[in-house]
């Protein structure tokens, strides 16, 4: 290189030398001379080299050179940043390299005296990019079906010890193993699958992973380095000529596609990924994409989403080398580029790789994994279970299933997994204990100090410490350490043994979407779960979490769900006397406000009350509400004295008894009786009786088609058999030997199944096989005396009728069997449902009751209202008429077409949400777990409002890859909102589109329009 910036030597390198280790200062670039050099990384734990032992034993393959003339470690020398990659010589013999040492600006100057070494290097970091997001693409796609696999069989693993647990109950006996059981991580896996229908990837690589580690995986937006360079504005107005727009969520470059133009950003945000993971944004105005053009047919090795709207200038292929040989900065400019993002690509392989290790681990061998489980209560249930007589029998059989098909099918993932490890060079992190992991440097940080202040933290994941005797908490980004944390939280160090450590996880807005994690061992601190569970009541009550993951000594223990273990507040349901008492003071002074907040109070107890009192009265499964337990608990009229003179209230009641959908309206709309009406079909095993009865129907009409059958055959063989020559004789041998072939089946059957064969039987069984053997030797005898005087295919049509017969009895014998078995699970499902107590059902209510109850409180608590479940001096409310026909507004072909797009995973597992109104004041939201809106009869302003600000709710929650949250909040004039405000303004901004905007009066921004335009009433908009 010139200008004195660098000096040139060769260095000779024996097999397995290090070049230069990850982290060290980069003062120099390489060029092969000769041999192959291997590249390594390994998860920095902080500043400074790695050392040659922990790069052995820990590094992971992301690249290979061994052609002559390639430049290497070039990265750090582009970027001015310490050593990305550790290099090694192959061990298959020596190298030999060309060590240029740089000093101050040589290596840019060099590339703008010279282009073309900034393209060759550029074309080398895009090979390395291809190599390591092949690996990414091939670790996530086994990462995926190691879930699936792991998900579908711990549900099974968790639904076989549930119904054994009820099996047990019913029978009144005790197994040891189901407690044991219950505790298995792959059981507790199961239990949150069968709830949430699946879990995020992030929560698999969890487990395991000390709590300490957790940088590692958990990132956040609370501490961000800015990026360089000035950031790209929001588009505005029409692009200029020769400029290319995109849409929010456009894929302007395809993985695997052939860049056909570079792109210079000009405005607008972009998102770099791979596959199903996010590896950069792009946001710095200049930024390049499709870059690949540059090299040809090159393919590409990442995809480009427009995450906003988007202006670029673009550079067709064959005029780009031109173009850029004109603009030397350009070239290092691009170069940069390219050398940012293979670092970014390595850590997203690393974490990658350690996911799929988790996963793998988790769903085979591993000390908590889903095979070990099951190896462990196969011959345990199977010997365990005797006391349950022939209940048992299923049991004992699944389990066996289950570990068959899982033994198998983990043996094929498991050979994938090796080969991944043997051709990236993977090794699984090994965790020591909680201290082993060292943690991050804490950054400066504002603390949080109110719970109330989270939602407006704008983070994906939160770090807390929490002290519950004193509800004292703090919050801070997930880059903090322990001890680090409790200094910047100024807590006095007196104190530290008092506070417990966790972390927030956010998977959406919406319940259940976040999930708790709780570290018992701190370094030398130990909490017992009874501190855990304290502190859990400290959230219930502020907020809306309903899994904890706590950790143990660096490893997961436990899966808590929060309502097994936390009582809710309001669930001592006050006593008759006392509501009574309640209910005199309101009417004796109906302006007394504090008797108004008792009463509303008071009105989720009265449910309760009312429900207990129905509860044994129930028949045919029916709850026999009457007409003022309905205006009660649908509508909260308590006393229609307490509405207005002028009210309507009374009329639109009576409306909603008349209300029918209408033709073709997709939703189904329900008020809180016809739920509790379902809850007692659903909970108290009505619903899954009606099940088993309608799939023993289906088997009894296949039993009696089959007995139809063999009474076919055996009739049309004898038939047939009287129409031959002599065929009257015959015809006795015939029927003979169908008798035989039942009575030899059914002995054959009890053979194979098992079951004990006494001698007589055996003798019976000799006896009957050579009677058969003879028959059979004088029809066949006969039927030769046939051949010329009857048709050869009628003969064969004999023949086959008799192979039919056989198979036939042995179909009707199976038949029977499972006849019998359906019969006997209808007979223990009754059972069991009998013996469910009537207290057992009140608390199944009154849990329901409160769980709803919570959604009303927060409603109203979010709008700052009173909660007003009770009826007073009120005019108009919500009714299902009114609801039906602003949903219809909102899912016009202009407005929200595709709001429940049957496309979703969500609606194609649950099919779609129902709409339930419920007596209480604020606005609606959508109820996650039961997957409804839940439709408050008094909105906090307008209920065309409260409706959008339900359906925001659930566009928000199917919005799982975040692209229309992101792009909504990149909008240059809500670019400063928080999270929580920016929700507000989407609800504001959604209603003026579907109450206003659809009826063409601009009302919007008109930068917000073509968002809406694009995102909501999905349409397509003129690109330039």
């Amino acid at each position: 290189m010139s200008n004195g910036a660098s000096t040139q030597s060769i260095r000779n390198l024996q097999p397995g030398e290090y070049l230069c280790l990850q982290g060290e200062d980069s003062n120099e670039i390489f060029v092969l001379r000769s041999g192959s050099l291997h590249i390594y990384v390994v998860d920095s734990d902080g500043p400074g080299a790695v050392r040659p032992e922990r790069v052995d034993s820990e590094g992971m393959l992301v690249g290979v050179v061994d052609t002559a003339g390639a430049f290497i470690g070039e990265i750090g020398a582009i970027l001015r940043e310490p050593r990305s990659a550790s290099i090694r010589v192959s061990d298959d013999g020596p190298a030999q390299v060309m060590v240029i040492d740089l000093r101050g600006k040589g290596f840019d100057a060099t590339v703008m005296q010279n282009p073309k070494i900034g393209f060759s290097l550029s074309k080398t970091i895009a090979q390395r990019l291809g190599m390591t997001s092949h690996s990414i693409n091939r670790i996530d796609s086994l990462s995926l079906k190691a879930k699936g696999f792991l998900e579908e069989t711990a549900r099974s693993l968790y639904e076989m010890i549930d119904e054994l647990d009820k099996a047990a109950q019913a029978a009144q006996k005790e197994l040891p193993l189901l407690a044991e059981a219950k505790q298995m991580e792959s059981c507790q896996i199961g239990r949150m699958v069968s709830k949430y229908g699946s879990l995020p990837m992030d929560i698999y690589g969890t487990i395991g992973v000390p709590f300490s580690a957790h940088h590692t995986i958990y990132h956040n937006r609370i501490y961000q380095k800015k990026a360089g360079g000035e950031p790209a504005p929001q588009p505005a107005g029409d692009p200029k000529p020769g400029v290319a727009a995109f849409n929010p969520g456009d894929v302007i470059c395809p993985d695997k596609s052939i860049d056909k133009s570079m792109y210079f950003l000009l405005a607008g945000k972009l998102e770099v990924f791979v596959g199903m993971r996010a590896i950069e944004t792009l946001q710095e105005k200049g930024a390049i994409f499709g870059e690949n053009a540059i090299f040809g047919e090159l393919e590409r090795s990442s995809g480009v989403r427009a995450l906003t709207e988007v202006h670029a200038m673009p550079v067709p292929a064959a005029q780009i080398e031109p173009y850029m040989m004109k603009k030397p900065p350009l070239v290092v400019h691009t170069l940069k580029m390219f050398a940012k993002r293979l670092p970014l690509l390595n850590a997203t392989m690393m974490k990658s790789a350690q996911q799929m290790s988790q996963l793998v681990s988790l769903l085979g061998n591993g000390p908590e994994g889903c095979l070990t489980a099951l190896e462990a209560l196969a011959p345990r249930i199977k010997s365990e279970t005797a006391d349950l007589g022939d209940a048992a029998a299923p049991f004992a059989a699944k389990a066996e299933s289950l570990l068959s098909d899982l033994a198998s099918g983990f043996e094929m993932i498991n050979q994938e997994y090796e080969q991944i490890c043997s051709d990236t060079g993977f090794r699984p992190k090994s965790y020591g204990g909680a201290d082993s992991a060292q943690p991050f440097a804490a950054p400066k940080f504002n603390f949080a100090t109110k719970i109330e202040e989270l939602e407006t933290l704008d983070s994906e994941h939160i770090n807390f410490v929490l002290n519950p005797k004193k509800d004292q908490f703090r919050a801070c980004s997930v880059e903090f350490g322990h001890i680090e944390l409790l200094k910047q939280a100024k807590v006095a160090e007196a104190s530290w043994n008092e506070f417990i450590f966790g972390r927030i996880i956010n998977y959406g807005e919406s319940f259940p979407s976040q999930f708790l994690v709780f570290d018992m061992t701190p370094g030398a601190q130990k909490f017992d779960r009874d501190y855990v569970l304290r502190s859990l009541q400290f959230f219930v009550e502020r907020a809306e979490q309903e899994v904890a993951l706590v950790y143990k000594d660096g490893a997961i223990c436990e899966v808590i769900h929060i309502p097994d273990h936390i009582s809710v507040e309001g669930e001592e349901v006050a006593d008759e006397s006392v509501i009574n008492e309640i209910i005199a003071a309101f009417r004796k002074d109906p302006s007394d406000r504090e008797n108004l907040a008792k009463l509303n109070a008071l009105y989720w107890d009265m449910i309760i009350g009312v429900v207990q009192k129905k509860l044994p009265r129930v028949k045919d499964n029916i709850i026999p509400f009457e007409e003022k337990d309905l205006q009660l608990i649908n509508f909260g009229l308590l006393d229609p004295e307490f509405l207005r003179d002028d009210s309507n209230v009374p009329a639109q009641m009576a409306e909603d008894k008349k209300f029918s959908p209408g033709e073709g309206h997709p939703l189904g709309y329900i008020y809180l009786t016809d739920m509790l009406q379902d809850v007692y079909k659903q909970a108290f095993g009505q619903n899954e009786l009606d099940k088993l009865e309608e799939d023993k129907k289906k088997a009894e009409a296949e039993f009696k088609a089959c007995q139809d059958r063999i009474r076919a055959i055996v009739k049309g063989r004898s038939d047939m058999v009287m129409s031959f020559p002599g065929g009257q004789n015959a015809a006795k041998f015939v029927q003979q030997l169908d008798g035989i072939v039942v009575k030899t089946a059914v002995l054959d059957r009890k053979m194979k199944s098992g079951q004990s064969i006494t001698m007589d039987e055996r003798e019976k069984i000799k006896q009957i096989k050579n009677m058969k053997t003879q028959i059979a030797a004088h029809i066949m005898k006969y039927i030769t005396t046939l051949k010329g005087r009857v048709s050869e295919d009628q003969l064969t049509q004999f023949r086959t009728i008799g192979e039919e017969l056989e198979g036939r009895v042995l179909e009707e014998l199976k038949l029977q069997d499972e006849l019998a078995k359906k019969t006997q699970k209808i007979n223990d499902h009754i059972r069991a449902m009998k013996t469910m107590s009537i207290k057992q059902k009140e608390n199944v209510y009154k849990n329901e009751i409160i769980r709803i109850k919570k959604y009303v409180l927060m409603t109203a608590k979010k709008c700052k209202m009173d909660s007003a479940s009770v009826l007073v001096g009120v005019k108009d409310i919500a009714t299902k008429t009114r609801v039906r026909d602003i949903i219809n507004l909102f899912l016009a072909d202009n407005v929200d077409p595709e709001i429940f797009d049957s496309a979703q995973t969500r609606i194609k597992q649950l099919g779609l949400p129902t709409v339930m109104l419920v007596p209480g004041s604020g606005n609606s939201v959508y109820d996650w777990e039961k997957h409804m809106f839940i439709v408050p009869l008094i909105p906090e302003k307008t209920l065309d409002e409260s409706i959008a600000n339900a359906f925001v709710e659930f566009h928000w929650d199917m919005d799982e890859d975040k692209s229309m949250r992101e792009s909504y909040g990149e909008m240059k004039i809500y670019k400063k909102l928080s999270i929580t405000k920016l929700k507000q303004q989407l609800t504001k901004d959604y209603l003026v589109w579907a109450t206003q905007e659809s009826k063409g009066w601009k009302k919007l921004d008109k930068e917000v329009r073509p968002w809406f335009q694009v995102k909501i009433g999905k349409q397509k908009l003129d690109k330039v």
